[in-house]
């Protein structure tokens, strides 16, 4: 392998669970030049990063857009390409750029001829937690032999630390940072009015800030959390902000807490303390593993986790479950 051009997932839950495996590749190749394709809202997350030599951004504008990357790229003689989700803008760019070898997971969509070298390994029938997938599917493709050391975090790009603190100015580096959604999957948001009273607890006793994040579909529930705040101070960025900012935002926190989305596993990428709220979500597959970060989920439900996004038991109990007074003292441990 001369030259290696990665995809990144194009979901941004999956594009942070390939951190460990991007940094496998840099600590098993050193040598060996590696790019990486990333759409252009996952793009920010691989900024300034050590372990890739280019970032190339891609943005599906047209029919066409895949094709026109691919021939620019053609030109770099790349000699592997590595497919980390079975996606066809991606196969059709490395196939326009004349690339001889291309690696990922057989999938289950992909034709038998799109694939050079396969894995039997498929992200939606594994058992393993995320990050661990990828890292595997490398190893079974042959393309590393050790795994990244896991106690490394990873570093947020310096461009996102000063736009987050360029937004909160003499807040940034003390406050809590409440992650609002997913509002799009209601089933595993806890209570606005839960996390209003775990922030309460933080402002009291630790005089944080209290910022609100989230993205434009979670806005009623920033705005229901801003209600149950009443005159703590506190400052709603929900739908305000970009990746490269939400970034530097999880970065500068004293404490995050939220369901389980994109902030959560970024802060859990960068040991960030942490505190999450899962219901139906399976925490071995999605879960925290940062030594700074505590799982909360209703204990002897035996429903949970369903991995759904639609409940049929009365009153969503696997979540409603959740102590607010275990949550806040959770987050007390994990703040030390």
């Amino acid at each position: 392998m001369e030259k290696l051009l990665v995809f990144l997932p194009s979901r941004i839950n999956y594009a942070i669970m390939a951190f460990k495996a991007i940094r496998s590749l840099r600590e098993n190749h050193p040598d060996i030049p590696i790019d990486l394709v990333a759409d252009a809202s996952t793009a920010p997350l691989y900024m300034d990063t050590p372990y890739i030599d280019k970032l190339l951004p891609f943005r599906k504008d047209s029919s066409s857009s895949a094709e026109e990357l691919g021939l620019r790229l053609a030109p770099q003689k790349y000699s592997t390409a590595l497919l980390l989700e079975e996606n066809p803008d991606h196969l059709s760019i490395a196939r326009h750029a004349r690339i001889a070898c291309l690696m990922g997971s057989e999938g289950k969509n992909w034709k038998r001829s799109a694939l050079h070298k396969k894995s039997t390994l498929c992200l939606h029938n594994t058992t393993n937690h995320r990050s661990s997938y990828f890292v595997s599917l490398l190893q079974d493709l042959g393309l590393i032999k050790t795994s990244a050391r896991t106690a490394e975090p990873w570093e947020p790009p310096a461009r996102s630390l000063r736009a987050a603190s360029r937004v909160l100015r003499e807040h940034f580096g003390h406050y809590a940072l409440i992650c609002t959604g997913p509002a799009d999957e209601p089933l595993k948001c806890w209570p606005a009015e839960r996390m209003a009273d775990v922030a309460k607890g933080l402002r009291a006793n630790h005089q944080l800030h209290i910022v609100l994040t989230g993205a434009a579909k979670d806005e009623y529930i920033g705005q229901s959390i801003t209600r149950a705040l009443g005159d703590i101070p506190h400052t709603n960025l929900v739908a305000q902000t970009d990746i490269t900012t939400l970034i530097g935002l999880v970065a500068g926190a004293k404490i995050v807490l939220g369901g389980e989305a994109a902030p959560i596993h970024l802060a859990d990428s960068m040991h960030i303390p942490l505190v999450t709220v899962f219901g139906p979500s399976d925490s071995q597959l999605w879960g925290p593993i940062s030594p700074k970060a505590a799982l909360m989920q209703a204990e002897g439900i035996l429903c949970t986790p369903c991995n759904s996004d639609t409940c049929d038991k009365p009153g969503h109990y696997c979540m409603d479950l959740v102590d607010t007074d275990e949550v806040y003292w959770t987050c007390e441990r994990v703040m030390q």
